[in-house]
């Protein structure tokens, strides 16, 4: 695993990432899994394979 933002070339820590989508009817759906996140919070992540 390459383990360099392909952003910012900074490096990449093992965390986690959170998505937050709204729907039309106003319903809230999170989803959140294991990723490979920029240590500088460029916004790259790379979602680890389970």
């Amino acid at each position: 695993m390459e383990k360099e933002c392909l952003v910012c070339g900074a490096e990449l820590v093992d965390d986690a990432w959170e998505i937050i989508e709204q729907g039309d009817q106003g319903e809230i759906e999170l989803n959140s899994f294991p990723a490979w996140v920029c240590s500088e919070r460029c916004g790259y992540y790379k979602k680890q394979l389970e």
